[in-house]
């Protein structure tokens, strides 16, 4: 009887899976490439700081058109580096996999790839790309779960403790009691999987892994700050995409890294073009920031000269070397593609160079259009003018025939 009921339960959350159609009102406009690419909720403060004279009129000038979200018009999407650089595509494939979730799965690789595989179909609903692009895009979808996967058992586990508590069971976050959080299963997870999933949970083992990770997270710099940045949730490569639509040009990974490393304050200041090329005042977030920003400017200017003109947009070799380790700055995303704005990967290459073609088109037929505009404009005044003088003349002509009736002879 179990093992029918354990059946009839996976059918259903099989056809949920497949055919519910709501994924969450929040992901409900998706994005395309004529729109805003990157564009999350979470919105960092560098967009309020930034002077406006500066950056408000190439965002208002960003060609865009607004994206319905039905069968025949899905949100077109494309690949950066290992995953989309867009919150609201990481959000809608987590909540598939929320929906879906349907087997004590402790990491990743348990996952069945027949589950992967009805995700992916219902993520092909709601999404629209280049599908010689299918396989990268595929591979996207992956890394994004892959990513992401400790971060929703997390989740179900600090749900699953907060139900305990309430019923009045007390422990510290950092020795939860798994037995009594297994008859508290969170949203998404049936409570035999659940019971499954705290008994794994529950061993000496996952808590000595887990405890090391902890301590890994709470690294310190060299002022006990924890390692972080001030650019929110959103991922590095996500904010290089938006810098280089509110800029109008690509933004340097200076200019990347300042807006997610300084202090609100500092960063207002910077936009506001009040620092020089030494940054004398500038507050980071923390020393290392500080330290790490302060290294690479050193090997730019010893590899490219003073003249920080000359400079290339950034150079990720460079970083690396000057860091002496990969990922500070730049988190799991494409060090070539945050640093130096082009995708290392052959496919996120390919996916990320069609957008960017996509974009040169618009601004190719938007310019046209404003020049087609200005012909007609000019053509219409002329015709006025035109027909002004046409006017007159013939008023003039009917003055000398019949002279002026307000002054009769």
């Amino acid at each position: 009887m179990a093992d029918m009921q354990g059946a009839l339960r996976r059918q259903k959350r099989v056809l949920r899976c497949q055919h519910e159609e709501d994924i969450s009102q929040e992901d409900e406009q998706g994005f395309n490439p004529f729109r805003d690419h990157a564009d999350s909720d979470d919105d960092a403060d560098y967009h309020d700081d930034t002077n406006a004279t500066q950056l408000a009129s190439n965002a208002e000038n960003t060609p865009h058109a607004t994206a319905t979200h039905d069968h025949t018009q899905r949100p077109y999407i494309y690949r950066v580096g290992r995953k989309f650089a867009n919150g609201k595509v990481h959000r809608a494939i987590r909540t598939l996999f929320n929906e879906c979730f349907d087997g004590a799965w402790a990491t990743y690789r348990d996952v069945p790839k027949e589950l992967l595989d009805r995700m992916f179909d219902r993520f092909r609903t709601r999404y629209n790309w280049d599908q010689a692009n299918d396989e990268a895009i595929r591979e996207g979808f992956e890394n994004v779960l892959k990513d992401r996967f400790a971060d929703i058992m997390s989740d179900y586990r600090t749900e699953s403790a907060k139900k305990a508590r309430v019923a009045g069971f007390d422990f510290p976050d950092d020795r939860l009691d798994f037995e009594a959080m297994s008859k508290f299963p969170p949203r998404f997870v049936h409570s035999d999987i659940w019971e499954e999933l705290c008994m794994g949970w529950n061993t000496e083992a996952w808590k000595k892994k887990s405890v090391k990770g902890r301590n890994n997270r709470k690294k310190v710099d060299n002022d006990d700050v924890i390692s972080r940045h001030t650019g929110g949730s959103r991922g590095y490569d996500e904010h290089r995409i938006i810098l280089e639509r509110a800029l109008g040009r690509p933004p340097t990974f200076r200019e990347l890294f300042l807006a997610t490393h300084l202090t609100k304050e500092s960063k207002k200041i910077f936009w506001d073009g009040l620092y020089d090329e030494s940054l004398d005042g500038a507050e980071f977030c923390t020393a290392r920031s500080r330290k790490a920003y302060e290294a690479y400017e050193r090997s730019m200017l010893e590899k490219y000269g003073e003249d920080v003109t000359l400079h290339p947009v950034g150079d990720a070799d460079l970083w690396e070397r000057a860091q002496g380790r990969r990922g500070f700055g730049i988190g799991s995303s494409d060090p070539h593609f945050i640093v130096n704005g082009t995708p290392s990967s052959s496919s996120g290459s390919a996916s990320y160079a069609e957008y960017q073609r996509s974009q040169e088109q618009v601004k190719n037929l938007q310019a046209q259009v404003d020049m087609l505009q200005n012909r007609v404009e000019e053509a219409q005044q002329q015709v006025r003018e035109e027909m002004k003088e046409e006017v007159q003349r013939q008023i003039t002509e009917l003055l000398k025939k019949f002279g002026n009736p307000g002054n009769p002879l």
